[in-house]
């Protein structure tokens, strides 16, 4: 579904699963704002995940924080992996599978982080 392991290179990782709690809470504000601090410092944040549902949860909390010039990618991952021309960044992939099965003893088939993509005008 996805084609290809990574994230869009040169884009800012924000794993989804570090922004909610063992319930699915959100985190504290003041935890949150350190999670995207770098989004939260660009004039323009596109979010993207997997297939836009944490990209569109990543944008209500930027939202939330203030930032007022966010906009989410929608095809998101699902569109952008499968190009074979796109740029990919494949770096962080095995350290986020790795620590997500730490946590939950489980081996995902998928995971899905939140980026954030400095975008121009």
């Amino acid at each position: 579904v996805y084609g290809r392991l990574g994230r869009i290179a040169g884009s800012i990782n924000v794993p989804a699963v570090n922004v909610v709690d063992a319930n699915n809470v959100f985190k504290p504000l003041d935890e949150l704002r350190r999670q995207f601090a770098e989004p939260l410092a660009k004039p323009k944040v596109i979010t993207y995940c997997g297939g836009g549902v944490f990209g569109a949860f990543a944008l209500f909390v930027l939202h939330v924080m203030g930032h007022d010039n966010v906009a989410l990618y929608d095809a998101s991952w699902m569109e952008w992996g499968l190009d074979p021309q796109r740029p990919v960044d494949p770096s962080e992939i095995q350290q986020q599978l790795s620590e997500w099965s730490g946590r939950t003893g489980r081996q995902p088939s998928v995971i899905t982080s939140v980026d954030a993509v400095s975008g121009g005008d």
